[in-house]
């Protein structure tokens, strides 16, 4: 299922980022299903992942 492909890669990436340590950090995920439904074509365009910071 490609919710959890996408949940696994999430929890995978989240396991590597270094937190502040100040107790302000957060995580903001806004996985839609127009997202989902595109992955298909972004993996054959060999389009993975994207990161805004």
């Amino acid at each position: 299922m490609e919710s959890e492909a996408v949940a696994e890669d999430a929890a995978e990436y989240a396991k590597s980022v270094e937190f502040s340590g100040n107790g302000k950090d957060a995580w903001v995920f806004d996985i839609d299903e127009t997202l989902l439904s595109n992955v298909p074509y972004y993996a054959s365009h060999g389009i993975y992942i994207c990161m805004y910071i």
